[in-house]
């Protein structure tokens, strides 16, 4: 059995994420039969921007020692083949993807810093030969609107017409819905005072929210 283990930050990443990539990878690795373990769930590391040449931040840390511990071995004792971190991100580091992997190295090499030379060279190897870390940008909900039966299963109204600024390309995503933007509008006012970068019309978990709202529902 080839295992593989999904570290996420969101709830339907930790529901669905494995389920959706076993449908399109290949079943068997090495003649071996693929097998994805649950994911496992920690907070998120990208809600606030990140600065270059900056310390890690404290759930940035802590995704480095999940994945460190897996490598490990886990809960179970024996590792996974493949060990694969997956961080939405966040609308305060569109456009500083880089700068996100620089905290994700600095928070590996400050939680490696604690074993001998000898310890930290192995574990280097292993984390080089079965570990990654991704970025889902825009946000995991953005795919949704590329599919109207998953907005469906999401509780949007079968009438609702989600209105996109790049219809044909959800990673763009950007809503130019004339029913929604005044509470864009507002959001950013709030937002920009401490945050000058916000723009709510780009955030696709906020707009699925409201067109859940729209059918009388909340977003599960």
């Amino acid at each position: 059995m080839f295992r593989i283990k999904l570290i996420v930050t969101g709830a339907m990443e930790k529901a669905t994420l494995h389920e959706s990539l076993q449908r399109v990878f290949q079943t068997t690795r090495a003649g071996r039969n693929v097998q994805w373990d649950t994911p496992q769930k920690i907070s998120g590391a990208t809600t606030h921007r990140l600065s270059q040449n900056h310390p890690p931040s404290r759930p940035m840390r802590a995704l480095a020692k999940t994945m460190l511990a897996e490598v490990k071995g886990g809960k179970t004792g024996k590792p996974a083949d493949m060990i694969v971190a997956v961080d939405d991100l966040e609308l305060g580091n569109l456009g500083h993807e880089a700068i996100v992997v620089q905290h994700f190295r600095s928070a590996m090499n400050l939680e490696l810093a604690v074993y001998d030379p000898k310890k930290r060279a192995e574990l280097r190897a292993c984390l080089g030969q079965r570990c990654s870390f991704h970025l889902l940008s825009p946000m995991v909900e953005s795919y949704l609107f590329g599919d109207p039966e998953a907005l469906l299963i999401a509780d949007v109204p079968r009438d609702e017409k989600p209105r996109l600024v790049h219809p044909s390309d959800v990673e763009q995503f950007e809503t130019n819905d004339p029913a929604w933007l005044k509470d864009c509008n507002d959001k950013n006012m709030e937002m920009r005072q401490h945050s000058p970068w916000w723009c709510h019309e780009r955030h696709p978990k906020a707009y699925l929210e409201h067109l859940v709202r729209r059918g009388g529902k909340a977003l599960r």
